[in-house]
């Protein structure tokens, strides 16, 4: 998750924050530099700076997949079909598009043991 420090600048508009009650924090979801939605990833926002972007829903979407996706729960090994269960022997792409046709889609949130790669 992202840090948040009391007087930190809202990366949307620039002014400082000072309640934590009202911002909203992403963590680090999206890992494509081109993708849109990168400006949300590891990001705080004031809330209203927040819901205000015309992204705001679809980064909603987007980190709660990736959240669901990426649970501890999900961490099943494509090569072996084993839970992986050491974090340090985790290994994920993460999203990679949402195009349906794009040779990537298929390997949105691939996860596996570091140790197969």
């Amino acid at each position: 998750m992202a840090l948040f420090m009391p007087g930190m600048p809202c990366a949307f508009c620039g002014h400082g924050m000072l309640r934590r009650y009202d911002i909203v924090m992403f963590p680090p979801f999206v890992a494509n530099a081109k993708d849109p939605l990168i400006a949300f990833s590891d990001g705080v926002f004031h809330r209203a700076c927040f819901e205000r972007h015309p992204l705001a829903d679809r980064a909603r979407r987007r980190r709660d997949e990736a959240t669901a996706m990426l649970a501890p729960d999900k961490r099943i090994c494509v090569v072996c079909g084993d839970r992986i269960r050491n974090p340090d022997d985790y290994f994920t792409l993460g999203f990679l598009t949402d195009d349906a046709t794009s040779p990537l889609f298929e390997f949105n949130y691939l996860r596996a043991h570091r140790s197969h790669l």
